[in-house]
């Protein structure tokens, strides 16, 4: 019985730090509405989320920190969104998901252009790309890693002109571009 007691303690627990650093990065994600992010002062974003400095370190060692953590739960969540999605896509109709899952982050996605911080985003998604579909996909490809990089790349390039021309373009019509690259390679 002490052992259930122990586990639903723990379990609680880490469910309360979970829902503490969630807090703290809708926070972070509504002061960056309003302010450069590296202006984002560790007491406002505390203030904002309902927290003490204390607890902030905590959880984390700087607004980075969190923007860090918050980009990484956008790139899992972009894998997930395309594991999830049919794997016999062509190369357009990927591209174009890809492009669609980015249309709910255009305002992430130009705050971190405008701060010349877009090198986080793929950046990040480089670190955890063996966490994706895309990794399992192409295992079975010679020179596994520099056609998983070179894709991805290639992708998170257009979505850096992409959100340069103020994500003018279509999905459809991004997807139509990455074709249109990937024939005049070939």
């Amino acid at each position: 019985m002490k052992q259930i007691e122990t586990f639903t303690t723990q379990h609680r627990r880490q469910k309360q730090i979970e829902e503490t650093k969630n807090n703290i990065k809708i926070a972070m994600l509504a002061l960056m509405q309003n302010q450069d992010i590296k202006k984002i002062k560790i007491a406002d974003l505390m203030q904002k989320a309902g927290y003490t400095r204390r607890t902030f370190y905590r959880h984390f060692y700087s607004s980075e920190d969190v923007l860090k953590s918050i980009i990484t739960d956008i790139v899992f969540e972009l894998f997930a969104y395309l594991d999830n999605k049919d794997t016999e896509q062509n190369f357009a109709q990927t591209v174009t998901l890809f492009f669609n899952f980015w249309t709910q982050y255009t305002a992430i996605l130009k705050k971190l252009k405008q701060q010349n911080l877009s090198y986080l985003l793929q950046s990040i998604a480089f670190e955890n790309i063996q966490q994706s579909q895309l990794a399992v996909v192409l295992k079975q490809q010679q020179n596994q890693v520099y056609i998983e990089y070179f894709a991805l790349s290639g992708m998170f390039s257009l979505l850096t002109i992409w959100v340069d021309d103020n994500c003018q373009k279509s999905v459809e019509e991004m997807g139509q571009i990455a074709q249109e690259i990937k024939d005049a390679i070939k």
